[in-house]
């Protein structure tokens, strides 16, 4: 059994309350759930209004299969014009 692991940093546009930032980060994970069946969770920036961290994490019994995972989850956030990606960690253990 292997664990893919993402921290995808985001900048935020048009998030002026952590209301907002709620409803923003909320549709981003459920999304991810949804389409590519993984676990996701804001792990940091809980108090920026316009920054966030979210932790996502995948199980596979194929390195390649989780690499490739990995990349259409970046591939789906970098399509999305609410935010841009600052940085990016991947691990698979």
């Amino acid at each position: 059994m292997l664990i893919g692991a993402l921290s995808v940093k985001l900048l935020l546009y048009n998030c002026m309350t952590l209301k907002d930032k709620r409803g923003v980060v909320k549709s981003i994970i459920d999304k991810l759930r949804g389409k590519f069946n993984l676990s996701a969770a804001q792990t940091g920036g809980l108090d920026m209004v316009n920054h966030v961290e979210i932790g996502i994490a995948m199980v596979s019994s194929d390195t390649r299969h989780l690499d490739e995972m990995m990349q259409k989850v970046i591939n789906f956030l970098e399509d999305d014009y609410r935010f841009e990606i600052t940085d990016i960690e991947r691990c698979i253990i």
